[in-house]
């Protein structure tokens, strides 16, 4: 049941809107239950429970015969979603090919000839090597229908078709070397050096065998890492390195459109969390020309983030004010984007943090009223973890003892287990130097407290420090030499080179 249960979590609202009109749409009878089930799975409701919705009495067979269909159902419908989008033209240069064979057979040449000559340059289009091997298979069977046909030619292209393919395919084990050895625990070389030791095991580089497609999910595996490792500064070198290749292959972008989009947007963002803000704006603003094009078709999925981002790096560039409208507007615009939403959400919180109106980001913070179980499945631990500090920080400063006390000890007990086990223990003297200065306001100014501080943290520069935790940072420093936080937060990620 986990496994329908996740494949559900994972679909859009859109999606969910269509699977049930398909449910209903194939269900004779009335009292099928498949539909009743899907919205009680997708309220995370525990077998159980479900069982007695269902079935007054317990009726396990009948239960697990429903689950079974509806898992069918579903995997069924994400398959043919998928002929429908991302398959659509390999489907359409298929038809071609498979048309031109019953032309040819029927002695119907000219069409024959059309087709298949369409085909083909729809599959080099597409880079469809293996379609592309069959299209000249078939020219090459049927070649002597047409006396203008250069068979020597023919014969040429499939073989080196062939090469391409080849060399497509080791592209595929190269990509699931590289996932492999960048998904492990602790990595023993930089991400580059395992990228380009595995490229060159298989003899790739951008002029032979590192498409545009390619380029970009090898970033995707790397922005990934970073995420796992929390480690934007190692892998910033890697996403350059990367992007030099796409930029080699602009005559292909707008072909590859939403790739280019992706790849704007990780580079981006990348940027932001290594602090270079203005670099980072530059790439948004290469993303919103790209988001034009093609009359806009991917505008109304990425403006939200790219508008997020926008208010991010103008946060740390000084614009706070600006930064705040353009949060407020990406909450109002990603409604049915709740990841994007708990983010924007929880950037705003911060914004007004820093902004010390300590009673308006409470007020926002109230709007992420759910469990943390539910935000851990949803944002993943390190976001509830910046939450929950987030959240002690106002109630000090709001000087609720009772709220203080309890919150101290819900984040000791919640987290405390995990962040050693990640090697996270700054955290946890992050969170002990903030009760110490609760307790004793005027503790925080005397040489005592700020060599404490010191010894507690192993400062890596600021260039390879998290953007977030000097942020956190840039508070406890604040009542040290008793500065505004805003300009304590900026005077400290600022970079000689934004």
């Amino acid at each position: 049941m986990n496994s329908i249960s996740s494949i559900i979590q994972s679909l859009t609202n859109e999606e969910k809107r269509l699977f049930v009109n398909s449910l209903h749409q194939k269900n004779k009878r009335i009292d099928t239950k498949n539909i009743e089930l899907f919205k009680l799975l997708d309220k995370n409701i525990s077998d159980a429970i479900i069982k007695e919705k269902l079935y007054q009495k317990q009726s396990n067979g009948a239960y697990h015969a429903l689950t079974k269909r509806l898992s069918d159902s579903l995997i069924d419908f994400l398959a043919s979603r998928s002929f429908e989008s991302e398959t659509a033209e390999e489907m359409n240069i298929l038809k071609l090919l498979l048309a031109s064979r019953i032309l040819f057979e029927r002695k119907q040449l000219k069409v024959a000839f059309k087709s298949i000559n369409k085909a083909e340059k729809l599959a080099i289009e597409n880079e469809l090597y293996n379609i592309l091997n069959e299209i000249y298979h078939t020219s090459i069977q049927y070649a002597y229908l047409n006396p203008k046909t250069d068979l020597e030619t023919l014969t040429k292209k499939l073989s080196e078709n062939g090469k391409k393919y080849v060399k497509q395919q080791q592209l595929n084990i190269a990509y699931a070397q590289i996932k492999l050895h960048l998904d492990k625990t602790k990595l023993d070389k930089s991400p580059l050096e395992i990228i380009n030791s595995i490229l060159l095991k298989y003899d790739i580089t951008p002029n032979n065998g590192l498409d545009f497609k390619s380029t970009y999910q090898l970033m995707e595996i790397c922005n990934t890492t970073a995420k796992i490792h929390y480690n934007y500064f190692e892998i910033l070198p890697t996403m350059r390195f990367l992007y030099s290749h796409i930029e080699l292959q602009q005559e292909k972008t707008e072909k590859h459109l939403f790739y280019h989009i992706k790849a704007l947007f990780i580079m981006a963002n990348t940027l932001f969390r290594n602090k270079y803000f203005g670099e980072s704006n530059a790439f948004l603003k290469t993303l919103e020309t790209e988001l034009s094009k093609k009359k806009a078709i991917y505008k109304s999925r990425f403006i939200s983030q790219l508008t997020l981002l926008q208010g991010l790096n103008g946060n740390y560039l000084g614009d706070s004010e600006k930064a705040i409208l353009l949060i407020k507007e990406t909450i109002k615009t990603a409604k049915k984007q709740k990841r994007l939403q708990y983010d924007a959400r929880l950037s705003l919180v911060m914004c007004y943090f820093q902004q010390e109106d300590y009673s308006q980001a409470f007020r926002e913070l109230n709007f992420l009223n759910h469990s943390n179980g539910y935000f851990e499945k949803k944002m993943g631990r390190e976001w509830v973890v910046k939450k929950d500090i987030i959240e002690l920080l106002l109630v000090i400063e709001l000087d609720d003892i009772d709220l203080v006390t309890s919150r101290f000890n819900s984040f000791r007990k919640s987290h405390r287990a995990y962040l050693k086990n990640t090697n996270e223990t700054r955290t946890l003297q992050f969170v002990s130097l903030a009760g110490e200065y609760y307790r004793n306001h005027k503790k925080a100014s005397t040489g005592t407290f700020k060599e404490k501080v010191e010894q507690s943290f192993e400062w890596i520069g600021v260039e390879q420090e998290d953007l977030f935790v000097m942020s956190f940072y840039a508070w406890l420093k604040s009542k040290m030499v008793k500065t505004g936080l805003y300009a304590t937060t900026l005077e400290l990620v600022v970079r000689t080179n934004v």
